[in-house]
């Protein structure tokens, strides 16, 4: 499933309608234009949020054990073996659900 604009579509399927009915092809496409925004309109509605694009942080290595990373977004820290740190690549933040489009951000070690 994905969530569209609706009254994009609906617009942009407007714009086919002819404005005056001259013919029965003219007629019958204006009808089926019509019955495609009705169900478009009597379609249920999604409760979406928008997705909140940040990266990962790394903040510091330990002992050597363990390194920590940051999410850009929350700011929650995350700890894993230093040996799996390079090349990580959780897609999203465990804490907040942010979509996390780049590697490890080394900036700040």
């Amino acid at each position: 499933m994905r969530p569209i604009d609706a009254d994009r579509v609906i617009r942009h399927l407007v714009s086919f309608k002819s404005p005056v009915e001259f013919s029965e092809i003219e007629e019958a496409n204006n009808r089926a234009i019509n019955d495609c925004i009705g169900e478009i309109l009597a379609a249920p509605t999604l409760d979406v949020k928008p997705v909140v694009h940040a990266h990962w942080i790394r903040t510091a290595i330990d002992d050597g054990n363990k390194g920590y990373i940051r999410c850009s977004n929350c700011g929650a820290d995350f700890s894993l073996p230093v040996h799996k740190m390079q090349g990580f690549y959780q897609r999203y933040c465990g804490s907040c659900g942010a979509k996390m489009d780049d590697e490890i951000d080394d900036r700040y070690m």
